[in-house]
């Protein structure tokens, strides 16, 4: 690879010691350059300016000026992918949800336990991520649109949405757009790490008129409800014979583009029960999760819409499933008002 391909990273941590893990972690990739190193926020969004690197790799929890202050500073001052890197602890999710409605794109979990050998695994995840939100189809996220189309003619008794990458602002986003006479429910599939669906729930909740819970194995789909469906498994809609009652599932298929929370999983379950009855939305994502969900929907008569590139942090999932021809329209999010209920 020559120099001019490989990303330009700043990395931030206020631990001399995962300063220096990280960047060995690093040099043995040959895509991947650091550019500078910082011990707190401050310094992260100064060198940030300098160095105007491709990406930076940001440590959440810092003294004095912590990864929240640093991503507000570079997203104001000089705009670029932010990767976050914290440890898991539930009293962290605040602050990630604050960071990335600032503008950092995603979050890696630091290892508990023995942390030099534990870190040095993700190490392929790590670089993974980095190459993901400084890929070429990467854009950025703006939630203005032109003239919405009009609402759909027929009914809507249940509306879902995919989401990985870049996702979780988008879906704050949306939800913000409810109209007061909501009474559809929502089920959300979001990548996300296990300990997290909670702490997401809860910061969609604050903001939200509606109840929004995770979804549990056997609790029954209900109107004027939002569902976000937990990351520790494939969770599917099923439904009774003979029975109106619609209810979560956990299933045991293995999906090809993602697991655990599978896109796929969730819409084509809902495209066998809902028919031509239903919503989807794809939003921003790597891969191909959701494409064949979509085209379920699509050919079972529900209505099926993909966020647009330019409002997409990473295209890629909206993209397969626009190539798939399974897409009615193509949107950006505040355009998708009208479909919302």
């Amino acid at each position: 690879m020559v120099e001019a391909d490989k990303i330009r990273v700043v990395l931030a941590d206020d631990s001399a010691f995962m300063r220096l893990l990280l960047c060995d972690m690093l040099a043995s990739e040959a895509s991947i350059e650091i550019v500078g190193t910082a011990s707190n926020g401050e310094e992260a969004w100064q060198i940030t300016q300098a160095q105007k690197p491709d990406a930076v790799l940001l440590d959440l929890i810092m003294p004095d000026f912590d990864g929240v202050y640093a991503t507000r500073q570079i997203m104001t001052h000089c705009p670029c992918p932010i990767l976050l890197l914290t440890a898991q602890n539930p009293e962290n999710s605040e602050s990630i949800w604050e960071a990335m409605q600032a503008g950092a794109i995603d979050f890696m979990l630091k290892p508990a336990g023995m942390l030099n050998s534990k870190m040095r695994e993700q190490a392929g995840n790590l670089v993974q991520k980095l190459k993901e939100i400084t890929s070429k189809e990467r854009k950025n996220a703006s939630f203005t649109s032109p003239t919405p189309l009009p609402t759909r003619n027929s009914p809507t008794q249940i509306v879902v949405i995919g989401a990985s990458t870049g996702g979780t602002s988008v879906i704050e986003y949306l939800l913000s757009l409810l109209p007061a006479h909501f009474i559809t429910p929502i089920v959300i599939a979001q990548h996300i790490p296990p300990a997290f669906a909670q702490s997401f729930a809860k910061r969609l909740q604050e903001t939200l008129h509606l109840p929004i819970l995770v979804a549990v194995e056997g609790i029954t789909v209900e109107a004027r409800h939002i569902y976000l469906l937990p990351a520790d498994g494939n969770m599917v809609l099923q439904k009774e014979v003979g029975k109106n009652e619609v209810f979560f599932a956990y299933t045991q298929d293995i999906f090809s583009a993602y697991n655990a929370p599978s896109i796929d999983a969730l819409f084509g379950s809902v495209a066998r029960i809902y028919q031509n009855k239903a919503t989807g939305i794809l939003l921003t994502g790597m891969g191909s999760d959701g494409a064949q969900g979509m085209e379920q929907l699509y050919e079972a008569g529900s209505l099926t819409i993909a966020q647009d590139e330019a409002s997409c942090v990473v295209f890629g999932m909206p993209r397969e499933a626009i190539k798939r021809g399974a897409v009615h329209h193509v949107l950006p999010p505040l355009a998708m008002k009208p479909f919302l209920g």
